[in-house]
């Protein structure tokens, strides 16, 4: 797991290859991924966007952005967290992925850009 804390928002990321949904022989490797974000702020918070930046070792680097995640713009209340899980489909056993989420804060309306710390995804067996 690898955290990273961002204007007193934490961000924490676990993966895992996905073996019965990937398809080895021709390339195809499947991660999921585990998000919990924790506000530790006074002041509640809504986020609106992610954008990611996505390598895999064997395809040209791949950014992604969207409004919120997985379909939802959450509001996060003082100390209070949100979890969600999603995936990547590398071509490679090896990558990483890593970005950043605009959140706006509900009392004054500011944006402010929390970073997604870098986590990689790859198959254990290759890095051994």
């Amino acid at each position: 797991m690898v955290s990273q804390i961002t204007s007193r928002v934490e961000v924490k990321v676990e993966t895992k290859f996905v073996q019965h949904s990937s398809d080895m022989h021709s390339g195809k490797y499947l991660f999921t991924y585990s998000i919990d974000i924790q506000n530790n702020n006074d002041f509640s918070i809504q986020l609106l966007s992610r954008h990611w930046k996505i390598q895999d070792s064997l395809s040209p680097v791949r950014f992604v952005n969207g409004e919120g995640v997985i379909g939802e713009q959450p509001i996060l209340l003082p100390g209070e967290s949100y979890q969600y899980q999603s995936y990547c489909d590398l071509n490679s056993s090896i990558g990483y992925m890593e970005g950043s989420y605009i959140f706006r804060k509900e009392d004054n309306q500011e944006l402010i850009e929390v970073d997604i710390p870098r986590f990689e995804m790859a198959l254990l067996s290759k890095l051994n």
